[in-house]
């Protein structure tokens, strides 16, 4: 089967959208599928990797707030391609909307729509959720069509947000090390995440503020407790120093690192401070269960339901500095309890078994809807 991958970024260039991209294409290829990953060009670092599946640019000059509006070259390149699926896995960004009425016009092509948790937008999060597995303006589903009638009901009706089919494919479980958690007398946080403006939302200002407020309010507590930060980018150099300043010495900055599993396996919980209307989902959360680490995440992330409906850790308030800290030191003694352990080594199995079972569900998917195409 032949398909396009449509993203508004680099595969495997930064930060957790790039590597779920990547990830995406990679286990589409690895099934047999010629798969072509379209995006716009704004860095030369996708040509340095050898890759299965094919990479095509574009112009990145037409863009508006980061999202590319190449609507004509874009659409060239899928005409050119001549596909079987247009997957387009940035959600519904603005240029997600444009290609799904230019489509609908012109090429008449079977779409799959990513879920992405559009926590960002929920206008566009109610409707796309209402239409699982397929936003298909190509094939015509709207309100009246039957199948999508048992989707609204089955949405309407349940309250758990974990789709099947969209997180488990972005996820290299496979290639996970075996786990070889930090020794019993450091508990090690690991806060994984690009350092730079565009990425401020991931809060580590205020994981630091919260460390610095620990270290001072509760010194004899934090003797044992460790902090990883895992992440370059133009700020890296900023919250060194301000570690410095204040002289947080259980800070560890590693900076960008070559396998991000490793880190994971040396680390006793993952931190996700995340602000308000920032943080989409997280991947980093299931990366963290996908080896068997606990999460402690933000209220105000995208995946702060994991944690509460599956018991694999809790979630806090970031902006609340000092319950922030008391809630890292209370949680190390959780962990060190084993109050998680069995509900997150679950998880993890079921991750492993998921992301197997989905991208066949996936490709399945693809098959039935390809059937459609130019009708």
């Amino acid at each position: 089967m032949k398909i396009v991958v449509f993203h508004n970024t680099v595969p495997n260039n930064t930060g957790g959208a790039e590597s779920s991209y990547d990830s995406l294409c990679k286990r589409l290829a690895e099934s047999g599928n010629e798969v072509y990953a379209l995006f716009p060009d704004n860095t030369r670092e996708w040509d340095k990797d050898e890759s299965i599946y094919k990479k095509i640019p574009v112009r990145s000059k037409f863009r508006i707030r980061g999202y590319s509006i190449s609507f004509l070259e874009i659409m060239y390149h899928i005409k050119e391609i001549d596909p079987d699926i247009l997957h387009l896995a940035d959600g519904l960004s603005p240029t997600d909307l444009g290609l799904l009425i230019l489509n609908r016009i012109f090429l008449r092509l079977p779409v799959f729509v990513d879920v992405v948790a559009f926590y960002r937008n929920p206008v566009f999060n109610f409707f796309v959720k209402l239409q699982l597995p397929f936003y298909n303006l190509a094939t015509g589903i709207g309100p009246w069509t039957p199948k999508l009638k048992s989707v609204m009901k089955r949405w309407f009706v349940n309250d758990k947000k974990f789709i099947p089919g969209y997180n488990p494919p972005y996820l290299d479980i496979d290639s996970a090390p075996t786990m070889m958690h930090g020794n019993s007398e450091v508990f090690t946080y690991i806060f994984v995440g690009v350092l730079d403006q565009n990425h401020s939302y991931k809060g580590l200002d205020l994981l630091l503020k919260a460390i610095k407020f620990m270290n001072y309010k509760y010194p004899t507590s934090v003797d044992n407790i460790m902090f990883t930060v895992v992440g370059g980018g133009e700020d890296l150099q900023y919250y060194r120093d301000f570690a410095i300043k204040h002289s947080l010495k259980n800070v560890v900055f590693r900076g960008r690192v070559a396998d991000l599993n490793v880190e994971y396996a040396k680390s006793d919980a993952l931190v996700l401070p995340s602000r308000r209307r920032g943080e989409g989902f997280g991947k980093v959360v299931l990366e963290a269960l996908s080896m068997g680490i606990p999460v402690l995440v933000s209220k105000y992330a995208g995946a702060a339901y994991i944690p509460l409906e599956y018991g694999v850790g809790e979630t806090f308030d970031p902006y609340k500095i000092e319950e922030f800290a008391k809630k890292m030191i209370e949680f190390a003694k959780e962990c060190r309890s084993g109050k998680f352990l069995a509900n997150t080594m679950q998880f993890r199995s079921f991750l492993k078994d998921e992301s197997k079972r989905s991208i066949s569900s996936l490709i399945a998917a693809y098959s039935k809807s390809a059937g459609t195409k130019n009708e």
